[in-house]
């Protein structure tokens, strides 16, 4: 009696379990590296990323950050979760002035 009949479905059923573990595994490695698992951020780490986003992401305009802070899309990681950058402006500076933080991210302020 031949078993080639039950041979193609548990051959899939090992590709698929295959499968199924490798893509656990790049979930799981995506997530270790962007989600530091309850790891504190620093006041001088969220401040220098808050920083890379002023310069990249909104050209150090003060209008564009306004416009982000307004939105709730300008949200930066700082102990073990995140706040709007003017906060973290005001912990690390003392003001919520965003044209001050701006330029204390090494930009030349503009309008």
């Amino acid at each position: 009696m031949s078993k080639k009949g039950i041979s193609l479905p548990i051959n899939m059923l090992v590709i698929l379990a295959v499968a199924v573990i490798v893509l656990l595994a790049v979930v799981a490695f995506f997530f270790s590296n962007v989600v530091k698992g309850g790891e504190s951020v620093s006041l001088s780490d969220a401040w220098g990323d808050a920083c890379i986003r002023v310069t990249t992401t909104y050209g150090c305009s003060v209008d564009s950050v306004n416009s982000a802070l307004d939105a709730g899309t300008f949200l930066v990681r700082y102990g073990n979760g995140t706040r709007p950058f003017d906060e973290i402006c005001q912990i690390k500076l003392g003001t919520t002035d965003i044209a001050t933080c701006i330029s204390d991210c090494g930009c030349k302020v503009t309008e």
